[in-house]
């Protein structure tokens, strides 16, 4: 599978587990935390699970979060 292919999969889901947000935002676990602490990544909860919004991940890498 190529780089684009796995862009595209993960585009196309609703949400993501930390460790998701981890290696498509290259950072850390901790950068992670922090960003859903402050708001900037947007956050929803699948049964006890939580779970980072595909369009919160898009706008972190389009640079439009603070």
């Amino acid at each position: 599978m190529s780089n684009v292919t796995k862009i595209d999969d993960w585009r196309r889901r609703a949400g993501h587990t930390v460790r998701n947000a981890q290696e498509i935002l290259d950072a850390s676990r901790t950068t992670v935390w922090r960003r859903i602490k402050s708001g900037e990544l947007e956050t929803f909860h699948l049964g006890r699970a939580i779970r980072i919004k595909t369009e919160s991940l898009i706008r972190v890498i389009d640079g439009e979060a603070a």
